[in-house]
């Protein structure tokens, strides 16, 4: 309810769909698994009540960057995914999906406007491909989010493959 984004449950079904769309149209789908660089310590420094409305903005952020068809959803705390549907099944998926995660690294860049002033805040992201990466919802956001780690142990606000 906070971010007013589908919750995991949600997401699920979303992919879901969306895999039995794409093995209809031959198609793929990508997937991006986005955790916040500096959520933890504005939350901490600054109160949760800072830390919702930094969540909400982002949310509005990562909601604009992507496509109507595309789904964002928020797992949980600073944790967000984005189902990226009908992607080509060739390496023009990749490439895809790279655009996807670009457009919201830089619709990130902009500062928050928060209660004690202005914050910008990055993501580390990771992504997969289905059905490269795996044939389940769960191997995927499994993959996406290991990415993600190796992109956040990098130095963040980047996308790892």
């Amino acid at each position: 309810p906070l971010t007013q984004l589908p919750n995991r449950a949600l997401f699920y079904d979303r992919v879901s769909t969306a895999q039995k769309r794409a093995t209809r149209d031959g198609t793929g789908l990508g997937l991006l698994y986005l955790d916040l660089d500096k959520f933890k310590f504005i939350n901490d420094e600054y109160g949760h009540a800072t830390g919702d409305q930094l969540l909400k903005e982002v949310a509005q952020r990562m909601a604009s960057a992507v496509r109507a068809t595309d789904t964002v959803a928020r797992l949980g705390g600073d944790e967000f995914v984005v189902l990226i549907d009908a992607v080509p099944s060739t390496d023009e998926g990749i490439t895809t999906v790279r655009a996807v995660a670009e457009k919201i690294r830089l619709a990130m860049q902009a500062p928050l406007r928060l209660p004690h002033g202005e914050e910008v805040v990055t993501c580390s992201m990771g992504m997969a491909l289905w059905p490269q990466h795996g044939d389940t919802a769960d191997t995927l956001v499994s993959q996406a989010d290991e990415a993600m780690y190796r992109a956040k142990r990098s130095g963040g606000n980047q996308l790892s493959e």
